[in-house]
């Protein structure tokens, strides 16, 4: 039973380092964020690009930041 356990946490890390992998490949170019209405009509908005950055660093299994972390990132204005 722990050859296969092995087998299953390699290939799960496989999968997290393609999706962190997929992320990176971002050439911050601006397109998306040339395109994109909130970002256009809100500065304080991270835009494509910076959401992207920071879900490459949310499936990294290595950084330690929680969601309160990065909704601070995200929004610093109260709801409601």
């Amino acid at each position: 039973e722990a050859p296969y356990m092995s087998l299953f946490i390699a290939l799960n890390q496989i999968r997290e380092t393609q999706a962190i992998y997929e992320g990176d490949r971002c050439i911050e170019c601006g397109c998306c964020v040339a395109s994109c209405g909130a970002a256009n009509l809100n500065a304080e908005f991270a835009g494509p690009a910076g959401l992207n950055r920071m879900a490459r660093f949310m499936m990294d299994p290595h950084d330690s930041r929680g969601d309160a972390d990065w909704f601070e990132v995200v929004s610093n204005r109260q709801v409601g």
